[in-house]
């Protein structure tokens, strides 16, 4: 991805990042000013690498370490790592996790009590999200938005030849670019941050991905998209998590894996309305339970 004057700007002003050594970091941990430390959500513990002790909260006593919707990136753990795993499963009493593959895992390998929880961004509403992108500008004219972490193949590509066509709108990508983003007549590149990125999803006709996080945007904004599998550059694919996301909300149609001409819209229902709300409650009641317990689950 590449790096942004707003995106700089957001992390500087919103996120303000701080460093410190490991004996700083242990300072922290033990100083009663902080009650609790959590980790999560988005492949934290991906287990197709080492993962750092910074990502079991080591730094921490045990009854302020806490976790919400951690994700592993993968459905299996390699035989190489399990040692880790197991260890760092062993700093909570309790695991929460986004995916029901992390959740099996979590089974497999540790000796915790584990929830299954919705991925953080899910626990703001759509009205949020709105309200936070709301200054910044987006095209007037109606537009297609591409979002791929690796590049899209020739099924993604005919796909937006066919919706060019259906919806007679531009094409814009996001964040990051890839060489056959060329063969899209009137394609542009736009770059920008966490505000420009809501607002495009918010804004666009249409939608097309291979992110995690633009498909759970997609649906909690309720825009029309289709999310295609990953051209993964490694031998750990993580098609499960999007999967189970879909599944969860009944919209396993809109995972294309081959090229079609029925352009559809996506339902959103009451049913899935329900289950938005539903998971949020889920999520925010044990965040608040967690704390009240002291790690407790």
């Amino acid at each position: 991805v590449e790096s942004s004057d707003s995106l700089e700007k957001f992390i500087d002003t919103m996120l303000k990042p701080q460093e410190c050594t490991w004996e700083e970091l242990m300072q922290v941990g033990m100083d009663s000013f902080y009650k609790a430390f959590f980790v999560g959500s988005d492949q934290v513990w991906n287990a197709s690498r080492r993962i750092p002790s910074f990502f079991f909260l080591q730094f921490a006593p045990a009854y302020k370490r806490h976790t919400y919707a951690v994700s592993f990136g993968v459905s299996e753990v390699p035989a190489y790592y399990k040692k880790e795993i197991v260890k760092g499963l062993n700093n909570f009493k309790g695991v929460s996790v986004r995916e029901e593959a992390g959740k099996k895992i979590v089974e497999k390998y540790g000796q915790n009590i584990v929830k299954q929880h919705i991925d953080p961004t899910m626990l703001l509403s759509a009205e949020y999200w709105k309200e936070f992108s709301k200054n910044v500008k987006v095209p007037r004219e109606p537009f297609i938005l591409i979002h791929f972490l690796n590049e899209p193949n020739d099924v993604v590509l005919k796909e937006i030849a066919i919706l060019v066509d259906r919806l007679k709108c531009g094409v814009r990508g996001f964040a990051y670019w890839h060489k056959n983003y060329d063969e899209i007549p009137g394609f542009v590149f736009l770059n920008g941050g966490p505000e420009e990125y809501i607002s495009l999803i918010n804004n666009a006709s249409y939608i097309l991905t291979d992110s995690f996080h633009t498909t759970i945007f997609s649906i909690n904004l309720h825009k029309n998209f289709f999310v295609f599998h990953r051209n993964y550059l490694h031998n750990f694919p993580q098609t499960s998590r999007i999967s189970g996301l879909l599944e969860k909300f009944s919209l396993q149609d809109r995972l294309l894996t081959e090229i079609t001409d029925n352009i559809s819209e996506c339902i959103y229902g009451k049913e899935v309305d329900d289950i938005i709300l539903m998971e949020r409650k889920l999520g925010i009641d044990f965040i608040r339970q967690e704390l009240e317990s002291g790690g407790d689950l």
